[in-house]
């Protein structure tokens, strides 16, 4: 019943924009909407009074289809709330993660996805708050949940990406690595969690932290029997190219030391004892 009104609600969106394409055009407005929960402003409502026939009902199309996405992401949101805690709907729960941000990326809805990452992140830690037994709760501590968690949270990692929301990117990237120190990892989710943490840190122009993690990257996927020497090829230079671009700071580094004292020296050691 729950997937069949997530579905209802999908189609809706899909006809209206159908009906749009018909009419020879896109939703402009969406664009300029920056939060789909924010409602219609009186000021707009007596202005639309003005337009003309044509334009009003250029309008009213629009508004149309922007009342069912928000419908739609609501819809997302409410699925996430009733069955965040329930055992038996947990694919249907990630299912429905997977659902609403693809849907944040395709209409490139940065508010509603940074909203969503937060729901997802707030209901998991929830979890470990629950005191009383429940045979139809669900134990963050399992292992399946903890494969399925961390399946959904490198699909957030990968939109978090295509967003060029870095921010969530880092955000993200550290829930995984807490989440893969509880089970025994999968070689397959630790590349991929290894490939994004290398764009992270050449975003943040954390050179060192790039080419180790596109070392990491390279070792892991070298393990794989179906690696084509082209692609083997590929991943040595970068993880070689990644290396090289780390600048050389020695001389700086042993500067800083004497002019800073103890506390340069500390982080000095912390950072070499993190790279060795």
């Amino acid at each position: 019943m729950t997937c069949y009104f997530r579905e209802l609600a999908e189609k809706a969106v899909l006809a209206i924009e159908k009906k749009i394409k018909a009419a020879g055009g896109a939703s402009q407005n969406l664009e300029k909407v920056e939060d789909l929960e924010v409602l219609d402003t009186p000021v707009k409502a007596l202005r639309l009074c003005f337009q003309g026939k044509e334009e009003r009902l250029k309008q009213k199309t629009e508004k149309e289809h922007l009342q069912a996405l928000r419908f739609l992401f609501n819809t997302y949101k409410q699925i996430l709330d009733v069955f965040k805690s329930n055992a038996k709907s947990e694919k249907l729960y990630h299912q429905t993660i997977e659902k609403g941000l693809e849907f944040c990326v395709k209409y490139e809805r940065v508010s509603e996805f940074k909203r969503l990452c937060d729901i997802i992140r707030n209901n998991y830690l929830n979890l470990f708050k629950r005191t009383t037994p429940n045979p139809f709760s669900v134990d963050p501590n399992d292992e399946e949940t903890v494969h399925l968690t961390i399946k959904s949270r490198l699909f957030q990692l990968r939109k978090a990406g295509d967003l060029k929301l870095w921010k969530e990117c880092f955000n993200t990237a550290e829930d995984l690595h807490s989440l893969m120190m509880k089970v025994k990892r999968k070689p397959q989710y630790v590349a991929e969690y290894y490939k994004f943490l290398s764009s992270i840190s050449w975003k943040s122009k954390s050179f060192l932290w790039h080419s180790r993690a596109s070392l990491r990257n390279f070792v892991l996927y070298k393990e794989k029997k179906n690696f084509s020497k082209e692609d083997r090829l590929e991943m040595a230079s970068k993880a070689v190219l990644a290396t090289l671009c780390v600048p050389d700071e020695a001389g700086k580094e042993q500067q800083n030391l004497v002019l800073g004292g103890q506390k340069a020296q500390q982080e000095y050691e912390k950072q070499r004892h993190m790279a060795s």
